[in-house]
């Protein structure tokens, strides 16, 4: 039984790598190599996934879930 566990965990992360490389493919950069992101006062409607630079913070920002919520580097 631990070793089906073991199997099982093993495909989850395979299966999780392979989404992010999906998620990967469908960002298309222009063709001068930049990426842009939207830059804003406040924080734009909510829209999952979505992300944005906060010029008042000056904080980027992504969407999860319905909720705003900074990026942050340590």
């Amino acid at each position: 039984m631990e070793e089906l566990v073991q199997i099982i965990m093993q495909l989850q992360k395979r299966v999780e790598a392979l989404e992010r490389q999906f998620v990967m493919r469908n960002i298309v950069l222009p063709s001068d190599g930049k990426l842009v992101i939207d830059k804003q006062a406040t924080n734009p409607t909510v829209e999952t996934a979505r992300m944005s630079y906060n010029t008042t913070s000056n904080k980027f920002v992504v969407c999860e879930n319905g909720v705003w919520r900074t990026i942050t580097t340590t």
